[in-house]
């Protein structure tokens, strides 16, 4: 059975979904997602009303509350519309890093505009060629007469097109760093990468760095722990991704129950029929045990509890149950569900997408197996 929320959660989740319902428009919705667009207009209403930047510090416009928080949030979202709802919580992303290691002058100008909805942050941690992990690193930095310059290439920029702020991964003398680059400095170039299946609502690109020049104000914590940093950064993403797919896999399962409900096939709602009813049982069955597993998760790192094991099996299993409930949805649906407007199809789209954000499956069982197995012993010499 799902964890028992306390009041203060359940009206965060109550007040996300009112605001869902009451600002999500489905054709106007339908619309942005076939062109791309960004929700700037629902995204500034959800600023104004602080479910931007839950998690954030109080003192910098965020909510002050827990990752929990920001998950159940996302869970409603991406309920009444994936494609919104991804493009909500992910218009901060890698904000976080600035919570996590910036100076209260970098917070001011960084962090507190996410919150508002004044600003969009991407962050740039990967390279072509490296799928998901942040390591293999060639963007340089160097220290010349007192400025940072960046030489290199960064990939997949979640909000690369319209971020005001890049938090940068790179390669240093003293080991990885992050440095903040704002959009207009010099030497950046931002390509925008070609539509994708999913999220698209989303803008990503590819940035390039041609000696580029930042001041020393623009380090994000101590030189030589930027990869700490981003990896502790992506485990917590981990736990707001699979709020998302959880929204996503309840909202293609309310739709096949509305749908299933209406439908009449040879005199009978479609509901009735033995097979349906059992396809229509095991993705209940996987939703919530998805939603176990994340809101243990999620309760577990707001106690302290941040090993990256748990977010693993979260985003895995949840990312796992929404592709799977939203294919059934599509296969229940039939002909309808294959349209745009039948929203199902897009629901989808983006769990497909959704699986394989910020670290593929295989790197995700990674984790999971070396918590489960441990250290293993030298092979004997024989």
């Amino acid at each position: 059975m799902t964890l028992e929320l306390n009041r203060s959660q359940k009206q965060i989740q109550k007040a996300a979904w009112e605001f869902a319902r009451g600002e999500f428009d489905r054709d106007g919705l339908l619309e942005m997602e076939k062109e791309g667009r960004f929700p700037g207009k629902i995204w500034e209403k959800a600023a104004d009303l602080g479910f931007i930047g839950l998690h954030f510090e109080e003192d910098y416009a965020g909510g002050g509350l827990g990752i929990f928080d920001t998950l159940l949030t996302a869970e409603a979202f991406c309920r009444k519309d994936s494609s919104c709802g991804m493009a909500l919580m992910l218009s901060g992303f890698a904000g976080e890093l600035v919570m996590a290691a910036g100076t209260p002058d970098q917070k001011a100008r960084y962090l507190e505009p996410l919150a508002l909805g004044q600003a969009l942050c991407g962050g740039a941690f990967f390279e072509p060629g490296s799928g998901y992990d942040p390591a293999p690193n060639l963007t340089r930095a160097v220290q010349e007469m007192g400025m940072w310059v960046i030489t290199g290439k960064k990939t997949r920029v979640v909000n690369g097109v319209g971020a005001d702020f890049y938090p940068v991964l790179c390669e240093a003398k003293e080991g990885p760093v992050l440095i903040l680059v704002e959009k207009d400095t010099p030497g950046l170039t931002v390509t925008p990468m070609a539509r994708k299946l999913g999220n698209t609502m989303t803008p990503w690109a590819d940035l390039g760095f041609n000696r580029v020049k930042v001041g020393p104000d623009q380090v994000l914590g101590i030189p030589g722990k930027g990869l700490d940093l981003v990896r502790e950064f992506l485990d917590q993403a981990r736990l707001v991704n699979a709020g998302m797919a959880l929204g996503i896999a309840q909202g293609a399962m309310d739709r096949t129950l509305a749908y299933s409900k209406e439908r009449e096939q040879f005199g009978r709602k479609i509901a009735s029929f033995h097979h349906l009813r059992h396809k229509i049982a095991d993705m209940a069955l996987k939703i919530e045990t998805a939603r176990g597993i994340a809101y243990s998760a999620a309760r577990a790192w707001d106690n302290k509890n941040q090993a990256p094991v748990l977010p693993a099996m979260a985003m895995d299993y949840a990312c796992e149950a929404a592709e799977t409930v939203a294919d059934e949805a599509v296969q229940i649906h039939g002909g309808y569900g294959y349209m745009h407007e039948g929203e199902v199809e897009h629901f989808y789209r983006d769990a497909k997408f959704l699986r394989l954000f910020c670290s593929n499956p295989g790197l995700r069982r990674d984790i999971i197996a070396d918590a489960a197995i441990g250290k293993l012993k030298p092979a004997a010499v024989k």
